[in-house]
C-alpha cells in the first residue's frame, strides 16, 4: 500500500509539521506502507527522488503567491505518476490544499493533519483562511488533530465523526537523552550562577505568534542575573535583535541561531525554564514543550497551544494568565525563586510526556489509513 505525505518544507528544515511528517515517514514503512514524501524544500532541489531510511522524498517545483509556497500546477502530475492509495497532508496550508484538490480529482482518499487554525495578520490572508476552512469538509475525508482541545476548535468547520485525535511523539534525541546540567552549561558557555531562560522557535513572519517580542520586553523587568537564550533563525532575527537593544537587554540575550537536535538537548538541560509565550491558537501543540519536558526542564506557556489543556490537567507546566510583559516577568521571577515548585512540575511533566510516542502515533495513523480504505 502506498501513502503520499505532503509538507511544503521537510527534514532537515526545522519545524513542527516538518518533524511530524519526517517521523511518520520513518515509521510507516515498518507497518506495511510504501511512503513517498512530496515537498518543495530547497534541500531536495536538483536531486529528486532521494531515498532516506526506507522512504523516498520527491522535490516539487514551487511557485509563490502572497508569501505562500504553492506547487506549480504541472508538478501536481506527480500524484498520477506515484498513484498512492492515500494522500496525507500537513495543514492547514494552501500548498497542502492544492495536492488534496488534485487527489480528489484522481479519486484518491485524503487526510489532513490539522496542526492549528491559521490566524494570519494580513486581511487578504484572513479571508483566504476563512475560505479554506469552509472547504475542509468537502476537500478532506478525515482530519487528524493532536489534542482534544484542537478537536473542539475544529468541530465548527468539520464533522466531529471524521476527526481523529492522534497525539504526537517525542524524538529519541530528547526522550532518551541523559544530559548533565553542569556539563550542558559548560558546553554552551553559560556561567553556572546565572538563571537561564530559553526560547525555541522560528524567527519568521508566519510564526509571529510565538511571543518572543513579549519575552524580550519582559526581560527588562527581570533581575540582571537572568539571561535569555534564543534558539531559532529566520528573516525576523535582526528585528528581534534590535528589539532587545531597544529594551536595553541585548547584553542578557544571546541569539544562538539554528541549533541541531543533538546540541539542542544541551540547551534544554542547561536552562532553568523554557518559556513559550504563544499569543495565538496558531500554536498547534508546541513540540518544544514536550522536548524540554523530556529532558527535565520546566516549561511555561499560555492557554493558546493545543497542549495547554493537558498541561493544566496534569499540572505539568506553568501557565501564564496574562500576556502583559511586566506580569510575565513577575511570574517568571516567582518560578525561578521556587526550586521545589519547579521540581514538582518537572515530575508531573515526566509522567505526562510518557504518553507521547512516535511509534504509537504512526500505528494509529496506519490504522486510520486502513479504516478509510476499507470503507471505500
Amino acid at each position: 500500500m502506498k501513502a503520499a505525505l505532503v509538507c511544503p518544507r521537510f527534514h532537515p528544515t526545522p519545524g513542527g509539521a516538518e518533524r511530524y511528517t519526517y517521523n511518520l515517514a520513518l515509521r510507516l514503512p515498518s507497518l506495511g506502507w510504501e511512503v513517498a514524501v512530496l515537498t518543495s524544500d530547497g534541500h531536495y532541489r536538483g536531486r529528486s527522488p532521494v531515498r532516506i531510511k526506507g522512504f523516498t522524498v520527491h522535490y516539487v517545483p514551487p511557485m509563490h503567491l502572497l508569501e505562500y509556497t504553492l506547487p506549480r500546477p504541472s508538478s501536481l502530475r506527480i500524484l498520477r505518476a506515484l498513484n498512492p492509495h492515500i494522500v496525507h497532508v500537513s495543514g492547514p496550508h494552501p500548498y497542502s490544499d492544492a495536492f488534496a484538490l488534485a487527489a480528489k480529482a484522481l479519486g484518491i482518499p485524503r487526510v489532513m493533519t490539522h496542526h492549528a487554525p491559521l490566524k494570519p495578520k494580513s486581511v487578504v490572508k484572513q479571508l483566504l483562511a476563512r475560505v479554506e476552512r469552509a472547504a475542509f469538509k468537502w476537500l478532506y475525508d478525515w482530519v487528524i488533530v493532536t489534542s482534544a482541545l484542537n478537536r473542539r476548535r475544529l468541530e465548527s468547520a468539520f464533522p466531529a465523526g471524521r476527526i481523529r485525535v492522534i497525539p504526537l511523539g517525542v524524538d529519541e534525541t530528547f526522550r532518551d537523552a541523559s544530559v548533565d546540567r553542569e556539563e550542558a552549561r559548560r558546553a554552551i558557555r553559560v556561567d553556572g550562577d546565572v538563571k537561564v531562560l530559553l526560547f525555541v522557535g522560528r524567527l519568521d513572519r508566519p510564526h509571529y505568534y510565538k511571543g518572543l517580542d513579549l519575552l524580550l520586553e519582559a526581560m527588562k523587568f527581570l533581575s540582571s542575573d537572568a539571561i535569555l537564550l534564543v534558539v531559532g533563525d529566520g528573516e525576523l532575527k535582526p528585528h528581534y535583535q534590535e528589539l532587545a537593544r531597544a529594551h536595553g537587554v541585548d547584553g542578557r540575550v544571546r541569539f544562538a541561531g539554528f541549533v541541531p537536535d543533538e546540541e539542542l538537548a544541551a540547551y534544554y538541560a542547561a536552562s532553568d525554564l523554557l518559556v513559550l509565550p504563544s499569543t495565538s491558537e496558531s500554536e498547534g501543540f508546541g513540540l518544544v514543550l514536550l522536548e524540554a519536558m523530556s529532558i527535565g526542564t520546566p516549561v511555561m506557556t499560555t492557554e493558546k497551544p493545543g497542549s495547554a489543556e493537558l498541561l493544566r490537567r496534569y499540572d505539568a507546566a506553568f501557565i501564564l494568565e496574562s500576556l502583559n510583559p511586566k506580569e510575565i516577568a513577575h511570574r517568571i521571577s516567582a518560578v525561578l525563586e521556587d526550586e521545589d515548585e519547579r521540581r514538582r512540575v518537572v515530575r508531573n511533566a515526566k509522567r505526562l510526556v510518557e504518553r507521547f510516542n512516535w511509534e504509537r502515533a504512526a500505528l494509529e495513523t496506519s490504522k486510520l489509513y486502513g479504516d478509510i480504505l476499507q470503507r471505500g
